[in-house]
């Protein structure tokens, strides 16, 4: 009887550890909780620099002195010294006194400031007093192409030199003053006047015989304008 009920004692053991077994296994198992973990950790720490090193300045190394330079004696020569000759001297050679002894300044003779005395015309607008050359100061001579008249002899030059003879009279007194007298200068750039006090260059230019010379003097300006209006001389043929 024993041995009958130990079989199935057994039988119900084992089915109960089983069944216990199955309802474990199959029972769902929870997941774990997470364990907060709290870490420290150090500031950081920044790395030191290395310190700078210096920096020496570099010279620039000094240039080489240049070579002294060898000394060479120039013989000195006069100027314009003429060399001598063997057996003579400058003296002896065939050549003017200027150049041997050395040009001599001669003054050049300067027409007075004033002067006067009976003249002779000897161009347009040119006159001679005495020993004295006059140009007429302020007035340009008419040029040869410029005509006067009609006819032969109707240029302008033969016109003005043949009327201001005709207007001074023989022998007759004309009074002359320079207005820039220059030192060296023959030749007077006179303003002249005849004996009744006309002035003679711009009794030319009224009469359109010659032409008011503006880079010397304006006071013939005037005198050209009305000579123009009028048709004088060679404003009749412009």
């Amino acid at each position: 009887m024993q041995q009958r009920i130990r079989p199935i004692l057994c039988a119900v053991v084992a089915a109960a550890v089983l069944a216990l077994l199955g309802v474990s296994a199959t029972a769902p198992v929870p997941p774990p909780k997470p364990i907060p973990v709290t870490l420290s950790l150090p500031p950081p720490v920044a790395a030191p620099l290395p310190a700078a090193t210096p920096v020496e300045p570099v010279t620039p190394p000094a240039p080489p002195e240049p070579a002294p330079l060898p000394e060479v004696t120039l013989k000195v020569v006069p100027e314009h010294s003429i060399p001598e000759e063997a057996g003579g001297t400058a003296h002896d050679r065939n050549v003017s006194p200027e150049v041997a002894f050395g040009a001599s300044r001669v003054p050049l003779p300067s027409a007075p400031k004033q002067f006067s005395g009976s003249g002779k015309v000897t161009g347009p607008a040119a006159l001679e007093i005495g020993k004295v050359p006059v140009q007429l100061f302020g007035v340009k001579e008419p040029p040869s192409h410029e005509r006067c008249g009609l006819g032969a002899g109707a240029d302008c030059a033969t016109a003005a030199q043949r009327a201001l003879a005709t207007h001074l009279k023989p022998g007759a007194q004309i009074f002359c003053h320079v207005p820039s007298p220059k030192p060296g200068i023959v030749v007077a750039f006179a303003i002249c006047l005849d004996a009744d006090g006309v002035d003679l260059g711009g009794w030319l230019v009224s009469e359109g015989l010659a032409l008011a010379d503006t880079g010397q003097s304006y006071d013939y300006a005037g005198a050209e304008s009305i000579a123009r209006g009028q048709k004088r001389g060679l404003w009749g043929f412009r």
